[in-house]
């Protein structure tokens, strides 16, 4: 008897060995879960999905326009019940390549988009044209759900590190070469400040919804398509960027604004100071 008992052990074993060297299983999945996103219209929005086996690892999904829970629809696979509990994790804006540990953040590199308010109005429109920066805050949201539960899962995204939005209105150029630059692109602008605006090489840990890493630097760097208008105003508004500081921090700040032209001119204003949210008003001139 000693003998067969110790014969079945050494086999339970063997096959408990053999199962750990194939790896976790990835069960099938048995139904979809049907998301909604708290604060995510229109927006691209990153999913993982854990149980037991494999987990399902930042599934796209886009939400819908309107306002409150908004639909979350996926681009390809859907997040689905497997075996077992499930922990969902999201986050937004969605970014490639993200992993449940380390999803990439950096707003060093920010871009802009035309906005137009009154582009309806044919006497109006361009008058208070702006740029906006497109950077956003990181949304985060994590849910408990139980095995094969039907009801539709809403997931309250909060911010993880609110950015604070800077306007830079009326910017115009000045110096010898400022009237050639009539009808030209900025195609680049650098803002750097006084205190560390932005970080590096920052990922978002979802499993603890904190920040990880990083290196703080003082500048970003924006890329823009704005164009020069008469007199040297850039445009008749002006355009927007996003820092980490709080806007007690950007009130005390001191910034230097560099705009680089497609003629290979650069323009410039240093130690400005916001006032009311933005710089207003800004003369810079030619870099020589």
């Amino acid at each position: 008897m000693k003998k067969n008992y110790f014969f079945s052990a050494v086999l339970a074993i063997a096959a408990a060995v053999a199962c750990t060297e194939k790896g976790p299983v990835d069960f099938p999945i048995q139904g979809d879960f049907t998301l909604y996103g708290e604060n995510v219209a229109e927006q691209e929005v990153g999913v993982f999905v854990t149980s037991e086996g494999l987990p399902q690892s930042n599934l796209l999904y886009t939400g819908a326009k309107g306002e409150g829970a908004v639909a979350l629809t996926a681009k390809a696979e859907k997040a689905g019940f497997k075996q077992g509990n499930h922990t969902i994790y999201a986050y937004a804006p969605y970014a490639e390549g993200a992993e449940l540990t380390a999803v990439p953040v950096d707003y060093s590199k920010q871009s802009t988009v035309a906005f137009d308010p009154l582009a309806d109005d044919e006497m109006l429109a361009g008058l208070m044209l702006s740029y906006n920066s497109t950077a956003q805050s990181v949304l985060y949201a994590t849910t408990e759900v139980t095995e094969l539960s039907s009801a539709a899962i809403t997931l309250p995204f909060a911010a993880v590190n609110p950015l604070t939005e800077v306007t830079v209105g009326e910017p115009g150029l000045e110096g010898t070469n400022a009237n050639a630059q009539e009808g030209k692109k900025v195609t680049k602008i650098v803002v750097t400040c006084d205190k560390p605006i932005a970080y590096t090489g920052q990922t978002l840990d979802l499993t603890t919804g904190k920040l990880v890493g990083g290196t703080a630097v003082n500048s970003i760097e924006i890329a823009a398509d704005m164009t020069v208008k008469k007199m040297g105003y850039v445009t008749a508004y002006g355009f927007t960027f996003k820092t980490c500081l709080t806007e007690e921090e950007v009130a005390t700040a001191k910034f230097k604004i560099e705009m680089v032209m497609e003629t290979g001119k650069t323009y410039a204003a240093e130690d400005k100071t916001p006032s009311y949210g933005g710089i207003y008003a800004l003369t810079l001139t030619e870099v020589e």
